[in-house]
């Protein structure tokens, strides 16, 4: 199909509006508010200038359903003391007093205590960056919000994790200066920022090094703050994307947010044997739902003319 022929992109709105899409932000965002006014009550110092408590997962995504997780890290950016222990310790039993309500962490003891500035920015790639040090720094700049209105520190940290990647990449415009380049750090990491094709950013390139790698961590930080929704609707609208493409992908992602905040269909693939999957009409309709969402992800990827080539050259190493 040529791209005269390309039925017109469906809007950000239009595949942010679909079903289910819009109360899961609405949930998420009230739980977040939630959250703050409890601890604001029982813990008036939970978040300070050297603290926040930040979450992950589905509510910083603004995808809150019935069987969401409460992932939570308390940051600490500043010297340990031990109020620290004291209060991570308050966080955690008083959530666990509402566990009905805000399900608890896994028990990998990735989440649900403290996690501190220095390690998650100058462990990157060393001898010590251990699994749960890398997952919480990725989190962190892939999916993660502060909850309260002091985010100081939430702010910090990213910055200085975004700081950290660039400053191992020595050359961060191509050779003639006229682009900015993908930071292969970073990428390494997470493949998710188009700074390549952003124009904006590539009108801010600066003759002062320290102003080019500002603009591009001023950039970076702004890609952070929206969701993998967010960026995935700017992307079916901004490069063309045929609209059966974006339908489809968004369309079954809300089927499947659905799916999960149904208590009926999660119990039943919770009892559900491997022997009986291939037969279960729950766990065919998931099936069924995960292939629409691959397909439309292929399509994205592989055949739209401007994201294909970036896909080959970053995506597949």
């Amino acid at each position: 199909m040529s791209g005269s022929e390309r039925p017109t992109s469906p809007s950000v709105p239009e595949l942010l509006e679909l079903p289910r899409l819009p109360n899961a932000r609405k949930d998420a965002a009230a739980v977040r508010n939630e959250l703050d006014q409890l601890l604001s009550e029982r813990i008036p110092k939970y978040t300070s200038e050297d603290t926040s408590l930040v979450v992950f997962g589905s509510l910083a995504r603004g995808e809150w359903t019935s069987a969401s997780d409460l992932d939570w890290t308390y940051l600490i950016d500043g010297q340990a003391n031990s109020d620290h222990l004291v209060i991570a310790q308050k966080i955690r039993k008083l959530l666990d007093e509402h566990k009905d309500k805000y399900r608890p962490p896994g028990q990998t003891g990735t989440f649900g205590n403290m996690a501190f500035s220095h390690d998650i920015i100058h462990q990157i790639g060393g001898q010590n960056d251990t699994n749960k040090n890398t997952t919480q720094r990725i989190l962190l700049l892939l999916e993660s919000a502060a909850i309260g209105r002091n985010n100081q520190t939430y702010e910090r940290v990213i910055k200085g994790v975004i700081n950290r990647y660039l400053e191992e990449d020595n050359h961060l415009l191509t050779q003639d200066k006229e682009r900015y380049r993908v930071p292969r750090f970073l990428l390494n990491d997470i493949i998710r920022f188009g700074g390549h094709l952003n124009s904006e950013l590539q009108e801010q390139i600066s003759s002062d090094p320290n102003d080019t790698k500002s603009n591009l961590v001023n950039y970076i930080r702004g890609q952070t703050k929206l969701t993998p929704l967010d960026i995935l609707a700017a992307a079916v609208e901004h490069y063309s994307v045929a609209k059966a493409v974006g339908e489809e992908l968004f369309g079954a992602y809300t089927e499947f947010l659905k799916v999960v905040d149904d208590k009926a269909s999660r119990q039943a693939l919770e009892k559900l044997r491997a022997a009986d999957s291939r037969t279960d009409a729950t766990f065919k309709h998931i099936t069924e739902i995960s292939q629409a969402f691959e397909h439309a992800l292929d399509l994205l990827f592989f055949e739209n003319s401007q994201l294909s080539p970036l896909t080959r050259k970053y995506g597949v190493f």
